[in-house]
């Protein structure tokens, strides 16, 4: 077991969240897409020496870098258009190619046996993650139809859209099917009909090899009111892919490696594959900071300077990790909001740690709130890799998060000071009869924290109700508060340090249940009748009476009722809420 305090994976840190409301509908027709010539528009030509291919794309289009991760390798190349006429529509202009492989000689059932290999919590996530892992173009193409419904109307089966596709070939004679959504029309909704807010464009092809198949998607999307302005730079590009005469059969191999479990390997690794132009690499003692060219240098420069600070004099401080920490931590500044929510960032936040995908992402806004973010961003960050996976109460996650956010550097130093952001949310919220008892919050899950509770207390007020108690425990003057941070975190890390020591414990035991299970398996199959049983897998529970660590509920539990040990609860309640902050 490991622990995360990235609870806010993809989380809101903005004052305010961006919203928007569409009509929802039924989905227009698929009508045929009659063969283009190619876009007016000045192109350039994208080259994938790796797989081997190109393609000519406009020059206004921008490139979104690879993920760091697996989880989605399938996307080989993706753009965006920023151009300021656009940002009025509802989906901005971008363009995407899927690569699909099937190799011929693979083996039905090769990758299973039984579910046996699955023993630690960091193959159970990769497990989980390959099960909802796109699996090919039509499923991709099928699940962002559907998820954005409010877009593009009532889903139509993707395989009903194939078969009304139109056919044309690229320049080189490669065969493509394709189709539209929402293709501008100059009839007008009837009476009752919604008003479709997004086109997008689909094509596939197929290329054939000796011992691997591969599946070519591309899909292009920008809002109807822009459609006609891609209508012929979509399939245009589509046109123009091209084969490498250089490419081969194992040119895929490598091409998805996880990174490198040693340091100083995973950097070179992230340098030498996950950098496309216009982004650069800096170097320091535990960060690899990734940033675009265009990122204000000055801030280039802080965010290594100060992250490496921040950590030495407040979170090792504060949190001081239960062993030496290896790992690389990734940071990636965009060059603005467009090029952030283009790479993955959710509507309405200014950052996120992702701990699947290994990184840290913000952007650059012109103003001091970038650094905000990144001090927030780097808490969760910092005690995934110090301590492991797995995550504490949102208002201590959070609530330190904002803390942290609120610290300002000067002369060298972190020094501590109130968080604008949060400061008139969390004095009106102190005073709103709505607010739950303190006792109650304290044990709030992260749906509940998010805004799913029954007191209807919103995400943003809950924020600033951790930042205001979090930055009350580290200041107040009085004894018998100041231990209660400290001892919720002993607690915790405390439990998760204990139950993963018995996992290690208990290593060799799985793997010689691991080959027992694996003859019994061989077994089953041959003689099902005289195989018997399974042998059954050795508990991860401690033996009785040794140590109690219970579950994770149990841990978080414990980890409140430690910290507030001998302290008056509804006194410290009212201490809080008559506090300045």
């Amino acid at each position: 077991m490991s622990f995360v305090a990235s609870d806010s994976v993809r989380h809101t840190l903005r004052r305010a969240a961006v919203c928007a409301a569409f009509a929802l509908g039924a989905l227009a027709a698929s009508p045929a897409v009659m063969p283009l010539p190619p876009a007016e528009a000045k192109a350039k030509t994208h080259v994938d020496k790796q797989r081997g291919f190109q393609l000519r794309i406009e020059e206004d289009f921008t490139q979104v870098p690879p993920k760091l991760t697996n989880d989605e390798s399938y996307l080989v190349g993706e753009w965006y258009q920023d151009a300021a006429k656009y940002d009025s529509g509802y989906l901005r202009p971008e363009f995407k190619v899927f690569w699909f492989v099937e190799p011929k000689d693979a083996k039905p059932g090769a990758e299973s046996s039984g579910g046996s290999s699955i023993d630690s919590a960091d193959e159970a996530r990769k497990a989980m993650m390959e099960q909802f892992r796109i699996k090919d173009f039509d499923q991709a193409v099928g699940e962002f139809l559907e998820r954005n419904e409010h877009l593009f109307g009532k889903p139509v089966p993707v395989s009903d859209r194939w078969k009304a596709a139109d056919r044309a070939k690229t320049a080189k004679g490669v065969a493509v099917e394709e189709f539209e959504v929402n293709a501008p029309s100059k009839k007008k909704p009837k009476d009752g009909e919604p008003e479709l807010r997004g086109y997008a464009y689909a094509a596939r092809l197929t290329i054939d090899h000796p011992k691997e198949t591969i599946r070519v998607g591309f899909m292009g999307t920008c809002s109807v009111q822009y459609a006609k302005d891609f209508q012929k730079q979509f399939p245009a590009i589509v046109r123009s892919f091209e084969e490498l005469k250089t490419a081969s059969d194992v040119r895929n191999e490598g091409a998805s490696a996880d990174l490198a479990e040693d340091p100083a390997k995973m950097r070179e690794q992230v340098k030498a594959t996950k950098l496309i132009k216009g982004w650069k690499a800096v170097d320091t003692e535990n960060y690899l900071v990734v940033h675009h060219e265009d990122v204000d240098p000055k801030l280039a420069k802080a965010v290594g300077v100060h992250i490496e600070a921040l950590r030495a004099q407040v979170y090792e401080v504060l949190f001081p990790p239960d062993k030496p920490i290896t790992a690389v931590s990734v940071v990636r500044v965009c060059k603005d909001q467009e090029q952030y929510f283009a790479y993955g960032g959710p509507g309405g936040s200014a950052g996120y740690w992702y701990a699947p995908g290994k990184e840290l992402v913000f952007y650059d806004d012109n103003s001091k709130d970038s650094l905000s973010v990144l001090y927030h961003e780097a808490f969760h960050q910092y005690i995934y890799y110090s301590v492991g996976d797995f995550s504490p109460h949102s208002w201590f996650n959070e609530g330190h998060g904002d803390y942290f956010a609120g610290h300002q550097y000067e002369g060298g130093k972190f020094v501590r000071k109130p968080f604008q952001w949060r400061l008139s949310l969390a004095k009106e919220w102190k005073r709103n009869p709505a607010r739950p008892k303190l006792k109650e919050w304290l044990q709030w899950s992260q749906m509940q924290y998010y805004g799913g509770n029954k007191e209807k207390v919103p995400i943003g007020a809950n924020y600033a109700l951790g930042w205001s108690f979090v930055y009350f425990l580290r200041t107040t003057k009085k004894p018998e508060y100041q231990g209660i941070l400290d001892r919720y975190f002993k607690s915790l890390k405390g439990s998760v340090t204990a139950n993963r020591a018995l996992e290690e414990a208990l290593g060799e035991k799985i793997d010689e249940w691991k080959k027992k299970y694996d003859e019994w398996e061989k077994k089953a199959k041959d003689d099902p009748e005289n195989a018997g049983p399974p042998p059954e897998r050795p508990s991860t529970e401690p033996a009785e009476g040794t140590s109690d660590l219970g579950g994770a509920d149990r841990w978080l539990k414990r980890a409140v009722e430690e910290a507030l040990r001998g302290v008056d609860l509804d006194q410290l309640e009212k201490d809080w809420l008559a506090s300045e902050y």
